[in-house]
């Protein structure tokens, strides 16, 4: 129920812009939405294998780890 926009301008260096800029080119939309990465009622995921293990567990169809991103099989 809560929603924390943050503005990123056009021009703007770096990777997060970037990856805004391929959204809109791929979808005509400049945006992603970012959520909290745990299972309800565990902490946040802090480090790449508790990321894993969530991963595992939760059902998510992908995980991205820096250079590595991994989709579950379908």
């Amino acid at each position: 129920g809560t929603c924390r926009p943050q503005i990123v301008a056009d021009d703007d260096p770096g990777p997060f812009a970037e990856l805004l800029r391929e959204a809109r080119r791929l979808w005509q939309v400049g945006a992603v939405l970012n959520t909290s990465f745990n299972i309800h009622g565990e902490p946040l995921v802090c480090a790449p294998d508790e990321a894993i293990d969530v991963f595992l567990r939760s059902g998510a169809d992908a995980l991205a780890i820096g250079p590595y991103f991994v989709r579950r099989p379908t």
